[in-house]
């Protein structure tokens, strides 16, 4: 066995393999997507040999030159071992571990705080990057796509490198300078042992799984103002009423947090601005990770200060991760933003980016102002790409869940202008549009030739309202937000303030989601989905991958039901290899086949028989996905006390996410509901309950997104739902209220 430590100290490498007590004086442990760690300890008699530190480099190999630990002391200490001929002996006692234990802070996605999405592969390869190199898997890892990952700045990144790799089913290691990543089973090692200490659980037959808060009822409400307030109620708790600073960036001490590409040469850096004086090659400056268009999103570039503008450029939500320009000019990778052009009359200008096309007015620079450019979106679903979960069933790449979720936006995209004048604000445009990305590109600037600088760019979401104002028979949609973001509508202690008081017989309009646990329900077929207590049921908290919804819930309920009914996947003991047969290449995250059983490795401690004859023993920690699941890390939970809000494998009709009130005349109040599927109807009912089961509390049944209902005395409330031709109903309620 060969033992080198690196002291640090100029040498390189140095042969300890002499100093190790053969007496217990090896220990390397690994364990499934942690830092594998080694324990030693040395018997240091000769003078000239120094004491190794933290932060030393420790390697072992076997005489074949196997890599068996590679990584760094973490920890020194001194054991007492007797009095020899020239005073007190001490063996010193090292633990090291491998090196992502030793990275401190997570690699957060382009400073993105919020949800994101990134491929399982770039994630591990950002946490690891300056301390080892990448495997090359074929690609494998980097095109696992993890729908919604939220890192926090306080994560470490082994952590981070746990969460990545277990959701998706991957095993990883550092070796020898090296990232080796891999699905879960990938290598399969055959034992002539057999399995010690082996059990299985009782199989379920009924999986219930509980996740976070989610956005649920759709509210709608059209409210007549009396003129005596700016503040204005609103009936239900909303869902997203916080507001999150996803991303800020101010250019602190000259650094900046925005990714730069192309003609870095460009751009500059000083505290507090920076500069960009683009001649001819494009260069970019971008929030470093997608941001989810969910909710509400505000995306604003502070404080620009533009000299020139030779070719067109972008600000904005882009679609297209890669395309911003079409072949013949046009702006078609910006979803929501602003291009800057120059002007006919000389100068430059701004105007508005709608869906990839040029909206509203052009609006002249002046050299002499500043400009804050804003985008504010709102999106009625909040979650805008569903999560993956992963099973034995469900292995790396073939996950339920990750599909995107549809969603219209209303959007506003306006430029406030500071000029010796005082402020200016420009509405360049605001639309309502039916579709939308899931995910966009954050831009701070894309520009080929021009020159400006800028001074702040943030991102944030909530409060995830939408406000329309009707006066005069004209409606328009409000600039909701935070007071300091320039929004003239905001929230205040749960009610919606305005930044005037409104005219008598004014109407505001209200779109927002209620808020509550989601939850679901898996039940084998066959099985009864209302026995939810009991040895074969199972009811637990999700921990991770991030549980977002009921939809997320159904389908992490089903990907725990796959191995909790199976009894295979039940199995969980140990091998004891007391020659190492098996060899010291097996690492957690393989699997061994013994005795007609087939585990997962989760833990592999090596001792050395003897330290002079280089031979082991091992002993290997077995537990399939049904013992203790891989992908998903969840916590026990009472059983509920009602039915889950979803049964996996149910069918919906669409939810009426843009359920309005149009108008209210005649003793009549009129809703639209935009479209339905084909063959549907909307159920319309005076209760929250009974849908599909009683005429009791039914309104009306319309096959019409366009109808109208009876209007009460002073105050309305409506609760509809949407049927398919099937007889499916959507997954949510809307509710219309009406106060006159």
């Amino acid at each position: 066995m060969n033992i080198t430590v690196d002291l640090l100290d100029g040498n390189g490498a140095q042969d300890f393999s002499g100093y190790v007590l053969d007496d217990g004086g090896l220990e390397i442990k690994r364990a499934l997507n942690r830092p594998s760690q080694c324990s030693l300890k040395l018997l240091l008699q000769r003078p000239q040999v120094l004491v190794p530190q933290i932060g030393a480099k420790l390697a072992i190999a076997s005489v074949t030159a196997e890599a068996l630990f590679t990584g760094v002391v973490a920890d020194v200490s001194f054991e007492y071992l007797g009095w020899g001929e020239q005073g007190p002996v001490h063996a010193v006692a090292l633990i090291a571990l491998s090196v992502e234990a030793t990275l401190g802070g997570a690699s957060v996605p382009g400073g993105l705080t919020g949800t994101t999405t990134a491929s399982a592969g770039g994630l591990l390869a950002a946490q690891i990057a300056g301390a080892a190199a990448v495997a090359n898997d074929g690609g494998f890892a980097e095109g696992i796509q993890i729908p919604a990952i939220e890192i926090g700045a306080g994560e470490s990144a082994m952590d981070v490198m746990e969460a990545v790799s277990s959701q998706s089913r991957l095993s990883y290691r550092v070796i020898g300078g090296q990232l080796v990543v891999q699905p879960v089973g990938a290598v399969v090692h055959t034992a002539n042992s057999q399995i010690e200490e082996l059990s299985t659980a009782a199989a379920k037959t009924t999986v219930t799984v509980k996740g976070k808060n989610e956005a649920q009822t759709f509210v709608s409400e059209y409210s007549a103002l009396n003129g005596s307030s700016s503040l204005i109620q609103v009936s239900e708790p909303i869902q997203g009423a916080e507001e999150r600073k996803l991303f800020y960036d101010a250019f602190a001490n000259g650094q900046t947090l925005l990714a730069v590409s192309g003609a870095v040469s460009a751009v500059s850096i000083a505290k507090g601005a920076v500069s960009v004086a683009a001649s001819g090659s494009v260069c970019e400056l971008a929030v470093g990770a997608p941001v989810e268009l969910g909710g509400r999103v505000l995306f604003e570039v502070g404080n620009v200060v533009v000299a020139s503008c030779g070719e067109p450029g972008l600000m904005g939500l882009m679609s297209d991760p890669v395309l911003r320009f079409d072949q013949n000019g046009n702006p078609a990778g910006c979803f929501a933003g602003f291009e800057l052009s120059a002007a006919a009359g000389g100068g430059a200008q701004f105007q508005a980016v709608m869906n990839g096309v040029l909206s509203g007015p052009a609006v002249g620079v002046n050299t002499a102002s500043k400009y804050t450019l804003r985008v504010r979106l709102f999106a009625p679903e909040h979650v805008r790409r569903a999560q993956v979960y992963h099973s034995s069933k469900h292995p790396a790449s073939s996950g339920l869940g990750g599909q995107d979720i549809a969603s219209w936006v209303s959007v506003h995209c306006e430029m406030e202008e500071q000029s010796a004048g005082g402020k200016t604000l420009w509405l360049l445009a605001t639309q309502t549009l039916a579709e939308s990305p899931s995910f966009a590109t954050a831009v701070a600037m894309n520009a080929t030739v021009a020159s400006l600088t800028m001074a702040a760019v943030k991102v944030t979401q909530g409060p995830a309202v939408e406000a329309r104002y009707v006066a005069g028979g004209s409606e328009r949609l409000l600039r909701f937000g935070a007071k300091r973001d320039g929004a003239e509508a905001w929230l205040s202690k749960g009610q919606v303030k305005l930044s005037w008081t409104p005219a008598s017989g004014d109407v505001l309009k209200l779109r927002y989601r209620t808020g509550g646990v989601a939850s679901a329900t898996a039940t084998l077929s066959g099985g009864n989905a209302s026995v939810v207590v009991g040895e074969h049921s199972l009811t637990v908290n999700a921990d991770s991958p991030v549980t977002r919804s009921t939809a997320d819930c159904e389908n992490a309920a089903a990907a725990l039901l796959a191995d909790a009914s199976d009894p295979a996947a039940l199995l969980q003991g140990q091998v004891m290899d007391p020659t190492a047969a098996l060899g010291t290449d097996v690492w957690p995250g393989d699997a061994i086949s013994v005795g007609g059983n087939t585990g997962i490795v989760r833990d592999v401690t090596i001792t050395p028989v003897s330290m002079r004859a280089d031979t082991f023993q091992t002993k290997i920690k077995l537990a399939n996905d049904g013992a203790s699941p891989i992908a998903i890390k969840s916590t026990p939970a009472k059983p509920l006390l009602t039915a889950a809000r979803g049964v996996a494998g149910a069918i919906y009709a669409p939810d009426l996410t843009s359920v309005q009130v149009s108008g209210v005349a005649g003793g009549a109040v009129q809703v639209d509901c935009g479209t339905l599927v084909s063959g549907g109807a909307v159920e319309v009912r005076s209760t929250a309950e009974g849908w599909g089961q009683t005429t009791a509390g039914l309104v009306a049944s319309s096959s019409t997104a366009q109808f109208s209902l009876p209007q009460g005395a002073n105050a309305d409330e409506f609760y509809l739902k949407q049927v398919d031709g099937s007889g499916n109903y959507s997954r949510e309620m809307a509710l219309v209220k009406t106060s006159l």
